[in-house]
């Protein structure tokens, strides 16, 4: 699947990736492009670089399972199945992540209200979102939300999706404040699958004084 972001997200200006024949939106994020997609696999990925180079330095990583080439115009690989992650680079070209996922889970009730649903081809400002007891975000592959996530003393809470987080958000941007981009305190029960978080202030995922915590998928 190739998610459909809103159009003022910042896109590559490096790459073109096409997966199973269908182009791919590709992000820009700080200091690497990324490509999301979804689907049972196998993946046939074709890279190509906007400006005319070398291509055939390009490597992808780790490569252990894969079958791939590079010539002068494109990077071609098999990917038989989703994996965690994937690292295009070479020489001094800027890195190309590629996530590989499985399909979205059965989404929630949009209208529960112990559901935070941030839906595909936007950027949600959002800011602190806080999840209660029984509470879960749902970020829809293709949705952006700038903010950070918190859940304290809650029990089976969850993150979900094949969106984006990012950190990068008022007023963050305008402090000296340096903050996690999910925190969970003293929490049970915790699921985190499949989202990418991207430009976080600190670290990525703070779990303290928590039990029965699951994340899978996270891509970072």
């Amino acid at each position: 699947m190739n998610y459909q972001y809103p159009p003022q997200l910042a896109r590559t200006q490096h790459y073109l990736v096409v997966v199973n024949g269908v182009p791919q939106t590709v992000i820009s994020a700080d200091s690497a492009d990324i490509c999301i997609f979804s689907g049972e696999g196998p993946f046939e990925v074709e890279v190509s670089l906007f400006v005319r180079r070398e291509a055939s330095r390009m490597r992808i990583s780790p490569a252990h399972q894969l079958t791939y080439a590079a010539d002068s115009w494109k990077l071609q690989c098999r990917i038989p199945r989703p994996v965690p992650g994937l690292m295009v680079a070479g020489d001094d070209m800027r890195p190309l992540f590629l996530f590989p996922c499985p399909p979205e889970p059965p989404q929630p009730n949009p209208e529960d209200p112990l559901v935070q649903f941030f839906r595909a081809g936007t950027i949600h400002e959002a800011g602190e979102i806080t999840i209660p007891s029984g509470g879960s975000v749902y970020i829809e592959g293709g949705a952006v939300v700038r903010g950070c996530i918190r859940a304290t003393e809650a029990e089976n809470v969850s993150i979900l999706g094949r969106g984006i987080l990012d950190g990068r958000f008022a007023p963050w941007e305008k402090e000296e404040v340096y903050r996690q981009a999910m925190i969970f305190d003293r929490c049970r029960d915790i699921r985190v699958e499949g989202i990418t978080s991207i430009h976080p202030r600190l670290m990525t995922t703070v779990i303290g004084g928590s039990s029965h915590a699951k994340v899978t998928g996270l891509h970072a």
